[in-house]
């Protein structure tokens, strides 16, 4: 999980020739194995695919629910800093009424 200030590069994930190859290489041997039709499978591996993203959805969601409630702890601290400074002022220099 990645962190504000510790963000890993992201990478652009192109397919090449070969990869869609190797994936299909993977759907026969699938289809082979299990004797499934291609199509069947396909429809497998389109729904393995979709709760794949879903995981990383969440995933993705879990470490920016984290780093905003970080934020928010920084946040009450700068508030409750600014009340200190104000109190202290306000008893340094009592406005007159």
């Amino acid at each position: 999980m990645g962190t504000l200030f510790n963000q890993p590069e992201r990478l652009q994930h192109f397919i090449d020739r070969e990869d869609l190859l190797y994936e299909v290489d993977k759907i026969i041997d699938v289809a082979e194995d299990s004797g499934l039709d291609i199509d069947k499978v396909i429809d497998i591996y389109k729904a393995a695919s979709i709760n794949r993203f879903i995981d990383c959805y969440v995933e993705d969601g879990d470490a920016f629910d984290e780093q905003i409630a970080g934020i928010g702890e920084i946040l009450k601290r700068i508030e409750n800093s600014i009340s200190n400074i104000s109190c202290s002022l306000e008893e340094a220099f009592p406005q007159n009424s």
